[in-house]
């Protein structure tokens, strides 16, 4: 009886800190990125991130500003931007690389891209995303990653540290011959969706979680990429307009 009653206790507690887990919770555990993280620490966090695009865009004197980094925006301007207090902005970064396996089990730095809604310079949404190759092309040394890619086994067990959701799996094909291959002639094309989506809430809090991935392909070639995103929001902010208030 008292296993019983420990055992209720330990998942009561459990249940009742998903979305505080969530503030902990790093999609890429080298990166300082988080919910309700400082946009300043991860910036800080992320190698070569001078070398990155990223624009900020947001509401001011009645306009709707987009300013690139280090272009039409400094970087003190940019983070002064971020940290208005009570006040949105999206951030959203390309060219940023992170080193994760390919099918062979070989770590290359591969390019992702990030998504961010802060609020007064906290991270309230962040959306990762990686495009892949599918398969392994040996002769050109370009990497394959397959169907289920390291990163995605992490992410997988990451959602299913807060969720016990199953995914959701379409099979879409073409209606039309859309692929054209070298000797003129035309395939179909097909996508393989799997997606996992979550509303986790408790006490005021309510985190959205969304993980996808799309391999994509046609019969000729078989599958060729594939698509992966991993998004978090605190859908609990209190939003008016382009303000917000934790």
């Amino acid at each position: 009886m008292k296993k019983l009653f420990s055992l209720i206790m330990v998942l009561s507690l459990l249940c009742s800190n998903l979305g505080l887990a969530y503030e902990q919770y790093k999609p890429l555990s080298k990166i300082d990125l988080k919910l309700w993280g400082s946009i300043e620490d991860l910036y800080q966090s992320i190698p070569n991130i001078n070398k990155a695009e990223c624009e900020i865009r947001f509401f001011y004197n009645g306009s709707y500003m987009r300013e690139t980094l280090n272009s039409t925006i400094s970087e003190s301007d940019f983070f002064l931007v971020a940290n208005f207090k009570n006040k949105e902005a999206n951030i959203y970064c390309d060219k940023l690389f992170y080193d994760i396996k390919d099918i062979q089990g070989k770590s290359i730095n591969h390019e992702y891209t990030l998504d961010l809604d802060v609020c007064g310079g906290r991270i309230y949404s962040w959306d990762v995303r990686f495009g892949l190759a599918y398969n392994e092309l040996t002769l050109l040394q370009k990497p394959g990653f397959g169907a289920n890619p390291n990163i995605l086994k992490e992410w997988i067990n990451g959602f299913q540290n807060y969720s016990n959701k199953e995914p959701e799996i379409k099979k879409q094909r073409g209606e039309s011959k859309d692929y054209k291959d070298i000797d003129g002639k035309f395939y179909k094309t097909f996508a393989n969706v799997r997606k996992w989506s979550d509303l986790i809430e408790e006490d005021e809090k309510k985190i959205q979680v969304f993980l996808n991935t799309v391999v994509r392909g046609n019969d000729a070639l078989g599958p060729v990429s594939n698509f992966l995103s991993y998004k978090v929001s605190d859908i609990s902010l209190n939003r008016t307009g382009y303000k917000c208030r934790r």
